[in-house]
């Protein structure tokens, strides 16, 4: 399969002119006057502590709501030096929820982590970014909805973790990009890191957020991982010139629009003594992409195709490995999350690829992977056999071609570089590891998710 890049609201956003709206800050936007990349985050929920009167820990605080922000560029804006650099756009972001508080007795549940606001940004005629730079994972403009992670549970008195709060969902949130015609974006990334370079002419990414971690348990098993939060829609339109070079294989996309379900958090340890087994989070599902293409992208690089359109579910939280004495239950790893509806369009215009890799459109929905599940060692295991977590089913990609062309290669090179690739690809199911013992059940690893239609 092609490698395809998920940024997961990890992309590098350094700039020499930076505005944080603040959570409260919702609203439009002309940049200039305003700084070219605006961002806000919502308030991190309360970390609660120990409750001496209470057999079961305080649940954490939620995470607040990330601003609105509706963004119009309509200036030139030159290329940023250094080590690290970014481009315009705007990023929204939800705050993460509390961790548990802890008990006598129980650990308390993490807090909800907080859901982002909508983004859209507009490039308009005449408007422009140059980026040329060594960088890591350079990014000409970008429109984030990154939702808030879940808070870990609190560990335990004399019993069980508290379970894991779930990530913030967007699925009532849009993150949308548009670059009229006229407006050009021209990203090149001269580093050859096969980690830390790549580069991506325009980005726009809607995320679900990561499960708490459950806490761990003492005489009692440990907290169940946190579900993943949903992801909403993301969108991408191109009326104008995009132009991307690459000069690692790190890869990038002229347009990359996702959507990404939460990763289900991580179930929490058992005692040693006694442990009952865990259950690992389950993963959030995708939210829809659309990508369309009128105007002219070119790309130069390996693992650079012209648009990747994806929707992808999240992962499955795993269970850890665990040593004891009795293990009285069985563990469950998280099921992985599905992916949504994957769409492209183009109906005129170019597009034009140069490197290995580099289709000229990708059009995939991908389901989420299933939790794994560690080794467990324990004299005697009285519970039934533990299951790793199932993979997430896909949904439908398409892709409508009415004009316009598509060029990859050249000749010498272009290995892999189709033109148009459109997949729906369930996910797999999550690993089992080993059970040992005087007295064990064995683990049985997880069912894969059915691909959808392409």
């Amino acid at each position: 399969l092609p490698a395809f890049m998920l940024m997961a609201g990890k992309t590098t956003s350094v700039l020499a002119q930076t505005q944080n709206v603040g959570s409260g800050g919702s609203g439009n936007y002309t940049s200039p006057p305003s700084a070219p990349y605006l961002y806000g985050t919502g308030s991190n929920g309360s970390n609660k502590g120990y409750d001496p009167w209470s057999t079961t820990g305080e649940t954490g605080g939620s995470g607040g709501q990330g601003p609105n922000i509706t963004q119009t560029v309509t200036g030139n804006y030159g290329a940023i030096s250094g080590t690290e650099g970014g481009g315009l756009g705007s990023e929204s972001t939800g705050g993460n929820g509390g961790t548990g508080g802890t008990s006598v007795g129980n650990g308390g549940a993490g807090g909800t982590g907080g859901s982002p606001g909508n983004v859209s940004v507009t490039m308009s005629s005449g408007s422009s970014i140059s980026l040329s730079t060594n960088a890591n994972k350079l990014v000409g403009v970008q429109a984030s909805a990154i939702s808030g992670q879940g808070g870990d549970g609190g560990g335990a008195g004399l019993s069980s973790g508290g379970p894991g709060g779930a990530g913030g969902s967007s699925t009532g949130q849009t993150a949308g990009i548009t670059i009229q015609s006229g407006a050009s974006v021209s990203v090149s990334n001269s580093s050859t890191s096969s980690d830390n370079g790549g580069a991506i002419g325009v980005l726009s990414q809607n995320t679900g957020g990561i499960g708490g971690e459950g806490g761990s348990g003492t005489f009692g098993s440990g907290g169940t991982g946190g579900t993943g939060g949903f992801s909403g829609l993301a969108t991408g339109t191109n009326a104008g010139t995009i132009t991307v070079n690459s000069a690692g294989d790190a890869g990038g996309a002229g347009i990359l629009v996702q959507s990404v379900g939460g990763q289900g958090g991580a179930a929490g340890s058992g005692g040693v003594i006694v442990t009952y087994g865990g259950t690992g989070g389950t993963g959030g599902n995708a939210g829809n992409v659309s990508a369309s293409n009128t105007g002219t992208i070119s790309t130069t690089g390996n693992n650079v195709p012209g648009i990747n359109a994806q929707s992808v579910g999240g992962g499955g939280g795993s269970v850890p490995g665990s040593v004891s004495i009795v293990n009285l239950g069985s563990s469950e790893g998280g099921a992985g999350g599905d992916g949504a509806t994957a769409s492209a369009s183009m109906s005129a215009g170019t597009i034009t690829t140069n490197g290995d890799n580099s289709q000229g459109i990708i059009v995939q929905s991908i389901g989420g992977g299933g939790g794994a599940i560690g080794s467990m060692a324990s004299a005697i295991t009285l519970g039934s056999s533990s299951t790793a977590g199932a993979g997430g089913n896909a949904g439908t990609a398409s892709l409508t071609f009415s004009g316009g062309s598509i060029t990859t290669g050249p000749a010498s090179a272009g290995t892999l570089s189709s033109g148009i690739l459109v997949q729906s690809i369930g996910g797999g199911g999550g690993s089992a590891g080993t059970s040992s013992g005087i007295i064990a059940f064995g683990a049985e690893g997880g069912t894969g998710g059915d691909g959808g239609t392409a």
